[in-house]
């Protein structure tokens, strides 16, 4: 008999019972990269299996690793292991993200959480109740603008005012391609069609992205006195690559939106 034949007992009437250990990091400052994990239980010779399913992969990313708990445990029958699954931001926004087990030996499982990855692409996971779920699957899709400046690719944050929705309302139908141009704080073109600013007077700030009185769509890279409606803003962690991009007299824009839950 191999060492460790029995499976412990404890590990069969959790599987039986169709119950799944999940610990959730966040946030947590030894995590440079300010990823989330779910960790998840099993053993060889019947325990479950973890399938992971993200709603919107534009917004979050992972990758997977079975951890042994014990050193010799390819001489071992039933050894216990944990799957570490490890989800990276890849841009603002939120997203759903399904974990189902399944068991030759148990009901299969769904857990369902909502992820949510700031400006800063760190990540935050939030497991849902059965009516949270319910209702989290009801959400409308949002729009996420992007915005691409010769090879660079940005994920501004939207102003709630009716410019920008006309904004979105424009893009969700067809790209928009320009070639701004300037020499001062910023980059700006004549839009191809009129959109509804409230403009006044005040101070735009670098990385905005603004709507000036005569109609033209201006990039900002530095601050300065305008007659505008601020449509968004690029991330402050995206500072140095978005002031790169608009380091010249002019730069090829172009702009659409993408859905996400």
């Amino acid at each position: 008999m191999k060492n460790g034949f029995i499976i412990p007992l404890a590990a069969l009437v959790a599987v039986a019972a169709g119950v799944v250990c999940a610990c959730i990091f966040s946030g947590c400052s030894k995590n440079a990269e300010k990823t989330a994990e779910l960790s998840f239980h099993s053993f060889d010779g019947g325990g479950p299996e973890y399938k992971v399913e993200i709603a919107d992969p534009g917004v979050l990313t992972y990758t997977s690793e079975t951890r042994y708990n014990k050193p010799d445990h390819a001489q071992m029958t039933g050894a216990g292991y944990d799957v570490i699954f490890t989800f990276k931001g890849v841009k603002q926004g939120e997203t759903g993200v399904t974990i189902t087990s399944q068991s030759p030996v148990s009901p299969s499982t769904v857990t369902k959480y909502k992820a949510v990855v700031a400006d800063d692409l760190s990540v935050t996971l939030e497991k849902l109740s059965e009516e949270e779920q319910t209702e989290y699957s009801a959400v409308k899709p949002v729009p996420q603008l992007v915005l691409c400046i010769d090879d660079k690719v940005f994920y501004p944050n939207l102003e709630d005012n009716p410019a920008t929705a006309e904004l979105i309302e424009k893009l969700s139908t067809a790209e928009l391609s320009l070639t701004v141009s300037g020499s001062g704080d910023y980059l700006s073109a004549e839009l191809p069609w009129t959109l509804p600013g409230t403009a006044a007077e005040g101070e735009v700030h670098e990385r905005d992205i603004v709507l000036t009185d005569d109609n033209r769509l201006a990039f900002c890279r530095g601050d300065a006195e305008l007659v505008f409606t601020r449509l968004g803003s690029v991330g402050d962690n995206f500072s140095e690559e978005y002031k790169d991009a608009l380091s010249g007299d002019s730069a090829e824009i172009k702009m659409w939106v993408e859905w996400s839950e």
